[in-house]
């Protein structure tokens, strides 16, 4: 039986509208990168984790850990491990996250609901609902002379509050120095995010998955980088690797 046409067109454009809009579905985000490296430090790949926060945050605290856990996956994306004994460590990892004070912005919104200026033959009350006085009242605000035009606000200003979200590693030398404090930095890698968003743990994957590319190399300047929440880099941190450890393994023995 022949197909119409027409049917073949509308199935053709409904299954474009499907493609499309699945595609639109995938949440981006915006990043700054910034990465800094020591020339003059040797190259080290095995590491110990400490933290920034050492007076303000325990170690064994489960947000540190979990932390923990995603920027060892986006070191292990970059080759480095974490060593079996920690004083045999090459590199002391040190990481600072965290969500700084919020911040409050104004920005000019239109506003749909506003017809804007309309001319206003009759005098009549305007606003959909008249405001009464006690007794049922009209109030005299409410309406406008006859032949005047009413004016809506188009545009308004509304207050914006963001929140700055952010993931530092640093890369400190292990191998020299007396102390942790006088040990050479050899790298480090600073990502940031600003939006209305004050939801930290959301972020945290998605700054270490964005900082995967830059662990052990240096940024002219500072870089914006657009991260979609199914990216393979994510995805990766979210699993913790073990999606690759398993096809490793399995490849090992084919």
């Amino acid at each position: 039986m022949k197909q119409d046409s027409g049917a073949r067109w509308i199935n053709i454009f409904l299954l474009l509208a499907l493609v499309l809009g699945g595609g639109c579905a995938t949440t981006s985000h915006t990043f700054k990168v910034n990465a800094m490296k020591n020339p003059e430090v040797e190259e080290g790949r095995s590491y110990r984790i400490v933290s920034s926060h050492k007076n303000t945050v325990d170690e064994t605290d489960s947000q540190f850990q979990e932390v923990s856990e995603y920027v060892k996956t986006a070191l292990a994306g970059k080759g480095y491990y974490e060593a079996p004994e920690a004083e045999d460590a090459e590199l002391t990892i040190d990481i600072a996250y965290g969500t700084a004070p919020p911040n409050i912005s104004f920005k000019t919104v239109k506003n749909t609901a506003a017809p804007g200026s309309i001319h206003n033959p009759i005098g009549s009350r305007t606003g959909g609902v008249s405001p009464r006085y006690p007794r049922g009242r009209i109030h005299p605000a409410s309406t406008t002379p006859m032949g005047q035009p009413t004016h809506t606000p188009q545009n308004e200003i509304v207050p914006v509050t963001t929140y700055e979200k952010y993931l530092q590693i640093t890369a400190v030398d292990n191998r020299t120095g007396e102390s942790f404090e006088d040990s050479p930095h050899a790298w480090q890698v600073t990502v940031k995010n600003r939006d209305e968003s004050d939801d930290l743990d959301k972020y945290l994957p998605l700054m270490a998955a964005a900082s995967i590319a830059y662990v052990g190399e240096k940024t002219e300047s500072q870089e914006v980088i657009t991260v979609k929440e199914t990216d393979q880099d994510v995805n990766f941190v979210k699993a913790r690797g073990e999606e690759v450890v398993r096809e490793q393994n399995v490849s090992k023995f084919q």
